[in-house]
């Protein structure tokens, strides 16, 4: 199993070639979406969030959401590293997390702020190809992270 500082120094290698590749493929506005995500997936997203890891030091003091992730989630699962899985995991996790927040804001508050799922269905419907991309670059960094722990 690699390092964290080896599945850093490989995403950050990675990104500028994937992106272009991507941009020379699908236009310049895909591609950096494609490698924003790409570094983002790679840097906080990791499949490694079920372990006391650098990406998850990352979050800082926003470390404690991913506590029930990390109870929940065995490491190196099929659901914290399985292809396309556990992506998907991790991001509905995340959005979970967030429209809880939103609508606990909004309760607070009294700020209408909350992310429903028709907020969702209404970016995906205007947003299709970004999101693609975006969920493509966050998987591609997974990719990379998974093939970094079978070389050791």
């Amino acid at each position: 199993m690699a390092s964290g500082l080896e599945h850093d120094k490989a995403i950050k290698i990675w990104t500028v070639p994937l992106g272009l590749c991507i941009s020379m493929i699908f236009g310049i506005d895909i591609g950096v979406l494609f490698s924003v995500s790409f570094l983002l997936g790679g840097l906080w997203l990791s499949p490694d969030l079920d372990t006391l890891s650098t990406p998850l030091k990352r979050w800082g003091l926003l470390k404690i959401i991913w506590w029930p992730y990390k109870k929940i989630i065995k490491h190196r699962s099929y659901l914290s590293h399985g292809i396309l899985i556990g992506t998907t995991i991790r991001l509905g996790y995340l959005l979970g997390i967030t429209m809880l927040t939103s609508y606990l804001v909004s309760i607070v508050t009294d700020l209408h702020l909350i992310i429903s799922i028709n907020n969702l269905k209404s970016i995906q419907t205007l947003y299709p190809e970004q999101l693609l991309a975006a969920f493509i670059g966050i998987e591609a960094s997974a990719w990379i992270h998974l093939i970094k722990d079978l070389k050791h």
